[in-house]
C-alpha cells in the first residue's frame, strides 16, 4: 500500500515523498528507522485508475511532451493550475488528460500539486511524483520540471534509437519467414505431382522440404495444439522465479549483448538517481523509487545492498562495489563523488555518458548481427530456392533427353 508523508529529517529539514508500506504504522515505523519524524503520513489511492485503464497507457513521449510545456509555462510566469488546464487541453492521450484535469480539481480543492499528483502515482509515476514533492518543497519546481524534461527526452531518445536499430533485421526475418513458408507450402507440392507422374525420386533436400511440408499438412491441428502448448510453456517457465534469475544473469555476461545490456541498466539507474536526488529527494528515498524502473533480479538484490548498506550509514559506493556486473570503475567514480558532496550531479553525468555507452554497443552490435541475419537467412531461403530449382533443371533435362 502507497503513502504520502512528511516527515522532519535530524538536521531539522522538512521531507515530502511516498512509500510502499503493509500498514500506516508499518510506514511510520519505516520512517523512524531512516532517522525521520513523521509529521503527516496518508493513504493515497489512484481516483482515476478505472478511467485509466479504459483510456489507455502513457507513454514515455507524452508524459515527455507534457513535462516540456508544463517546464516552458512556469518559466514564463503562468500560475500553476492555468499551466495544467492549458496542458490538459492539448494533450491528445487521454488517459494522461483525464490525470491532469484530476489534479487540476484537487489543486483548485486545495491540495498541493504533489498530493495531487500523488493521487495519480499510476499515471505519473512514483520517481516522476517524489521529484516533484522534493522540488515544491525546496521552491525548485521549475528546475525539477526542466530536469525531469531532460530525463524524459534522453530515455525516449535512446528508446527510439534502440527501436530503430533493431527494426531492419526484425523485417528482414519476417520477410523470409513468409518467403520460406510460400515456397514450403505452396510451390513445392506442385513438384510432388510431377515426381509422381515421372516416376522419378525428388533431390535429398527437395523430399525432405516436401515431407516436412505434407507433415505439417496433414497433421495441422496437432501441430497448431503443440505450438500453442509450447508457447504456453515458455510463458509458464518465464515466470518463474529461477527461470527470471537465469535470464537476467545471461543478459548481463552474454557475450556480445552483455556489455550493451550492462551499460543499458547501469545508465538508465543512475541517472535517475541522480536526477532525483538533484531534484531534492533525499538518497535512500530515490534509491528505493528507482529500483521499480529495472526488472532485472540482479540489480534488484543490488538495491536490496544498498538500502542495507545506507541504512548502516555506509556509502552507496561500499554496495557497488559488492557486485561484478556494474561496468568497470563506476564504483570509483562514485565513491570520488561521495567524498566531494556532489553525489547527484556526478550520478547524472555518469548515468548519461553509461546512456551514450549503451546505445553505441547497440549500433556496433547491429552492425555484427545484420551481416549474419542476412547470411543466415539467406543460407535458409537458397536451400529452399535451389530445392525447387534443381527439380526443374532435372525435369527439363529428362525432357529435353
Amino acid at each position: 500500500m502507497a503513502y504520502a508523508y512528511q516527515a522532519r529529517s535530524k538536521a531539522g529539514q522538512i521531507e515530502t515523498g511516498f512509500l510502499e508500506a503493509a500498514s500506516l504504522a508499518a510506514a511510520r515505523q519505516q520512517l523512524k528507522g531512516r532517522g525521520l519524524f513523521p509529521l503527516s503520513v496518508t493513504e493515497h489511492r489512484s481516483m482515476v485508475r478505472n478511467v485509466a485503464r479504459r483510456s489507455g497507457r502513457v507513454s514515455k513521449n507524452d508524459l515527455m511532451m507534457m513535462t516540456t510545456q508544463l517546464s516552458i509555462m512556469q518559466k514564463s510566469g503562468t500560475d500553476l493550475a492555468e499551466s495544467l488546464k492549458s496542458v490538459a487541453r492539448q494533450v491528445t492521450n487521454k488517459r494522461l488528460a483525464e490525470a491532469m484535469r484530476q489534479v487540476v480539481r484537487d489543486i483548485e480543492d486545495g491540495k498541493s500539486f504533489s498530493v495531487a499528483l500523488g493521487s495519480q502515482a499510476e499515471v505519473f509515476g512514483e520517481a516522476y511524483v517524489s521529484g516533484i514533492a522534493a522540488g515544491e518543497a525546496s521552491g525548485t519546481l521549475g528546475q525539477v520540471l526542466s530536469r525531469l524534461t531532460v530525463l524524459l527526452r534522453n530515455e525516449v531518445r535512446l528508446v527510439n534509437t534502440i527501436r530503430g536499430i533493431i527494426t531492419y533485421p526484425a523485417i528482414l526475418m519476417l520477410v523470409a519467414f513468409f518467403v520460406i513458408n510460400a515456397l514450403v507450402f505452396f510451390v513445392l507440392p506442385q513438384f510432388a505431382k510431377v515426381f509422381e507422374d515421372l516416376g522419378k525420386v525428388p533431390p535429398p533436400t527437395t523430399q525432405f522440404l516436401l515431407s516436412f511440408g505434407a507433415f505439417v499438412s496433414g497433421n495441422l491441428l496437432a501441430v497448431a495444439v503443440g505450438v500453442v502448448l509450447t508457447i504456453v510453456g515458455l510463458v509458464v517457465m518465464s515466470r518463474t522465479q529461477w527461470f527470471r534469475s537465469w535470464l537476467d544473469r545471461s543478459l548481463l555476461n552474454m557475450p556480445g549483448i552483455g556489455k550493451a545490456t550492462r551499460t543499458l541498466l547501469a545508465g538508465r539507474t543512475f541517472r535517475l538517481i541522480g536526477t532525483m536526488i538533484q531534484s531534492g529527494v533525499p538518497l535512500l528515498d530515490a534509491v528505493c523509487l528507482s529500483r521499480r524502473s529495472v526488472r532485472n533480479s540482479e540489480y534488484t538484490r543490488l538495491f536490496d545492498e544498498i538500502e542495507t548498506q545506507l541504512t548502516k550509514g555506509n556509502g552507496l559506493s561500499t554496495a557497488l562495489s559488492t557486485v561484478d556486473f556494474l561496468p568497470d570503475g563506476l564504483a570509483q567514480m562514485i565513491s570520488t563523488a561521495e567524498a566531494s558532496g556532489d553525489l547527484g550531479s556526478v550520478m547524472e553525468i555518469v548515468g548519461e555518458h553509461y546512456e551514450d555507452e549503451a546505445e553505441r554497443h547497440v549500433r556496433e552490435l547491429s552492425k555484427v548481427l545484420e551481416p549474419l541475419i542476412i547470411v543466415l537467412m539467406g543460407g535458409i531461403v537458397s536451400v529452399v530456392v535451389m530445392s525447387v530449382i534443381l527439380p526443374l533443371l532435372d525435369m527439363s533435362s529428362t525432357t529435353g533427353a
